[in-house]
């Protein structure tokens, strides 16, 4: 769950100064104050400092294009684009586009290909040495963006190891990247309007080892990452920002609570998959029973993810306190704190999940449009413009 924050502790830990880092850490923090507190002088430093950046990586682009770039310099570039992308989302909003496709349009896309052009020059260095923690995330990074913008992952980029990927995660790896491939795979072969029986079977065979694989995944992990479910009995109108219904789980850790909830979001992710290779299949009609049953099935698994997935944001964006139980008592307890603000740090851990349940097609309406409204809200408490903006008709529909 880590990204920009552990990137930036690993820069700084690391003792390494590069002038295009300052400039766009200090331009991106400057970005971000100027949106929370509507300065306006903060922003106009920050665009000064954003465009002297541009000159600078302009400058010792060569760099990269002529492969020459040191290890050195590898983690400077990444954290350089990590920071610039970071800057485009916090100055754009998708609702100063006029086209319908301006999620796709978004200037931050070309710095992940910036990122992904860096990151193929450390891999295809003969004596590369051990990838970093800004390596890894970077990869991670680009991986989500991949999904996003429905392109193929790179056969380079595939191996989860040769990026840092280890032990428990890099088998979570294995089954994401082999997920965000499959969706492209599939985004081809709608263009051909739909899909032969032959074609249909082996998707869904291979999608449901992909959710097999994931709940094996989490029923590892689960001994580390436990919650407990709990009822409130008088919680007020029903659904309200941050609170979609009077069933809510509580964790050990907002971390844990975050971890939970991209595996919620994942499990959305695949039957939804699953719902768009049944909607475009050509099916026979001995086959229309046994597809109908998985239609509903894999209908009724997104409702039950999306529902344990608005179960787990109060906690993980600290609206509830977990009071544990007393000597006579078996079952802890909880309390709201709805008038505390959301901080930046817990609404971050929730925007990839709120990010994959809000882009979905196949949801119901109204979760659908309550994980809309909570992303925008997380957008605003992040000072993220692009995600302030998911309630509009530009966002994305993957």
């Amino acid at each position: 769950m880590g990204g920009l924050t552990s990137c930036v502790l690993a820069w700084r830990e690391s003792g390494k100064e590069n002038r295009m880092v300052d400039l766009a850490l200090s331009s991106m923090a400057l970005a971000v104050y100027s949106k929370a507190h509507r300065n306006h002088m903060a922003a106009k430093e920050a665009s000064s400092r954003y465009h002297c950046l541009l000159q600078i990586v302009q400058e010792h682009i060569v760099q990269v294009e002529t492969s020459n770039l040191s290890e050195e310099d590898t983690d400077a570039y990444l954290m350089a684009i990590y920071l610039m992308s970071r800057y485009e989302n916090t100055t754009t909003r998708l609702s100063d586009f006029s086209v319908r496709n301006s999620f796709q349009s978004l200037a931050t896309w070309s710095h992940h290909n910036g990122a992904m052009a860096v990151l193929k020059v450390w891999y295809d260095k003969p004596s590369r040495g051990t990838a970093t923690v800004i390596i890894k995330y970077t990869r991670r990074g680009l991986i989500r963006s991949c999904l996003l913008r429905k392109l193929l992952i790179p056969d380079w980029m595939l191996d989860g190891e040769d990026f840092g990927e280890i032990d428990w995660e890099l088998e979570h790896d294995r089954i994401i990247v082999s997920l965000v491939n499959l969706r492209r795979t599939l985004a081809g072969l709608e263009q051909r309007e739909s899909l032969f029986c032959m074609e249909t079977r082996p998707l869904l065979q291979h999608l449901d080892q992909l959710d097999k694989a994931l709940q094996a995944w989490m029923t590892k992990c689960a001994n580390q990452y436990t919650y407990q479910q709990h009822i409130l009995s008088d919680p007020g109108p029903l659904p309200q920002q941050h609170l979609y219904s009077c069933r809510m789980f509580t964790y050990s850790r907002i971390g844990d609570a975050a971890t939970w909830g991209t595996y919620f979001a994942e499990r959305m992710l695949i039957d939804d998959t699953k719902l768009k290779v049944l909607a475009t299949a050509h099916i026979k009609s001995s086959k229309q029973t046994q597809y109908g049953k998985q239609r509903l099935a894999s209908g009724a698994n997104i409702d039950h993810m999306a529902s344990n997935l608005a179960s787990t944001l109060p906690f993980c964006l600290e609206r509830i306190t977990h009071i544990k139980p007393g000597p006579l008592s078996k079952q802890s307890s909880i309390t709201l704190r709805l008038e505390v603000d959301v901080k930046p740090y817990a609404a971050s851990l929730m925007v990839w999940p709120l990010s994959i349940a809000s882009s979905l097609g196949t949801m119901q309406d109204h979760p659908w449009i309550w994980f809309k409204a909570e992303l925008a809200e997380l957008g605003r408490i992040l000072g993220d413009g692009v995600l302030q903006d998911a309630q509009t008709n530009q966002w994305t529909r993957l």
